[in-house]
């Protein structure tokens, strides 16, 4: 997968991760699994450790930014903070002006998540 492609891949990943974390039932890990990050993901935040310091000391910060894998944490994350801004605007005002539908959607979206 070339540069751009998999930089473009990880922000819609973002950018979906933060529209599910808005919407009652549904996880933004949820689509991490399915978009093939969520390993990566828990990989790059496992290593957000105490001993990140001295290896900041030692071996600078290009190296602590590569080990974290800082490039796919920063689009992912950031893409997702913008999508929860967008997107928390728009569930808001639906709930205003539509509350049984979408109270309906959330309780439907439960439901069936505890029948299985």
């Amino acid at each position: 997968m070339s540069g751009s492609t998999g930089f473009l891949k990880i922000l819609v990943t973002g950018l979906i991760m933060g529209m599910a974390e808005v919407v009652p039932g549904i996880s933004g890990g949820t689509v991490a699994f399915i978009s093939g990050y969520y390993e990566r993901l828990l990989t790059a935040l496992s290593r957000i450790r105490f001993d990140l310091v001295r290896r900041l000391l030692q071996q600078g910060p290009l190296n602590v930014w590569q080990h974290l894998d800082g490039t796919f944490l920063m689009v992912l994350f950031g893409s997702m903070v913008v999508s929860v801004i967008a997107f928390a605007g728009l569930i808001k005002t639906a709930l205003a002006e539509q509350p049984i539908m979408m109270w309906s959607f959330f309780f439907g979206r439960r439901v069936g998540k505890e029948g299985r």
